[in-house]
């Protein structure tokens, strides 16, 4: 198992800069993926790490090796693109095969590679199939044992999932990751799905205009986000325009057009000294009651959707914000309906 170093890295193209200052070290047989939206530098990073493209300052090493001037045939790493790239005119094993080919890798020892990695993703037999006669999925799965036959130090994956539908990605997502905990190759994995990152991940990188606003696992980006952006971009959240007043331990005490409400915040000397920032509330941390009860912040409810799980609502304060929350359970107020809203401060935080 390999471990992977980014250090400092920077690509420019011309006078557009594709990615700065990105630094990031990955343990042994570590999942990590980079998540952000379309032009935020991670499929950028992720060709500086296959060798595809020449960084314009920085090193990458894997383990202690620098390989940064290094060509991809020379860093032994694995990599599935979004496409697959299969050869339509070659067969399943040929496909598989054809790295081991090109390494001189042949007879026996590349046949029996063939048939294990083609049996670890579930196609032993399909050896003597096209792609033509597969289905998207399966074709994925070809696409995975052709990274991994020849046993790369690194499995890079690029959006491989976007080509296919819902169900099928659900169902291939969790493949993958299988794969990849039986293998324990170190990966490192591209998506603009928020879902798809945090279901499968060790830890995510969460990359906005070419930087890297926040490294953690899914439940420190959701719960504990570094950013607004990265709070805007990972899940529903409500935000609310907030003035910090006062530290109270571990909270502290901010002040909205609401009222005053008490949250917590990741890095507590930055938020010191920045007086203005936003209260961050999920929606599942928003409870719904009925108007009377409690001394809530009353609200009207727009919409309300059953989701089997979830309801979802939509609600307006008197203000006329618009709020979102959920609830687990059944459907229990209705569009119209008049209710008191509270939010659990343990899950409400504070973002610049």
């Amino acid at each position: 198992m390999t471990k992977l170093a980014i250090r400092a890295l920077a690509k420019r193209f011309g006078t557009f800069t594709g990615v700065t200052d990105v630094n990031l070290e990955t343990k042994e047989g570590e999942f990590v993926s980079l998540l952000g939206p379309s032009g935020c530098g991670k499929t950028t990073t992720l060709r500086c790490v296959a060798g595809l493209e020449n960084p314009t300052s920085g090193r990458i090493l894997f383990d202690d090796t620098d390989v940064t001037l290094l060509g991809p045939e020379k860093r032994s790493i694995g990599m599935v693109f979004q496409n697959y790239a299969l050869f339509p005119h070659m067969t399943v094993g040929e496909n598989v095969g054809f790295g081991l080919m090109m390494r001189g890798i042949r007879g026996a020892d590349a046949a029996s590679r063939i048939t294990s990695v083609l049996d670890m993703v579930q196609l032993s037999n399909a050896h003597d199939r096209y792609p033509r006669q597969m289905s998207g999925g399966q074709q994925q799965r070809v696409a995975l044992a052709r990274a991994l036959v020849f046993e790369p130090k690194l499995l890079l994956l690029d959006e491989p999932l976007a080509n296919l539908d819902a169900k099928l990605r659900d169902e291939m997502r969790f493949f993958i990751r299988s794969v990849q905990q039986r293998v324990g190759i170190t990966t490192l994995y591209v998506t603009h799905d928020q879902a798809e990152a945090m279901a499968v991940s060790d830890r995510i990188v969460v990359m906005f205009g070419g930087r890297i606003h926040q490294i953690g696992d899914a439940q420190g980006v959701y719960h504990r986000p570094a950013t607004k952006e990265v709070a805007s971009f990972i899940g529903q959240a409500n935000f609310f325009p907030a003035k910090l007043m006062a530290r109270d331990g571990d909270f502290f005490v901010l002040r909205t057009a609401l009222r005053e409400f008490r949250a917590r915040c990741g890095d507590p000397e930055v938020a010191s000294a920045a007086c203005c920032g936003a209260l961050m509330v999920r929606p599942e941390a928003i409870r719904l009651g009925p108007v009377g009860q409690s001394a809530g912040i009353s609200a009207i409810v727009e919409s309300a959707h059953f989701l089997g799980n979830i309801v979802d609502y939509m609600l307006k304060l008197d203000d006329g914000t618009s709020v979102s929350a959920q609830a687990i359970g059944d459907l229990q107020y209705g569009p119209g309906t008049r209710v008191s809203l509270s939010f659990d401060e343990s899950r409400s935080w504070f973002v610049l």
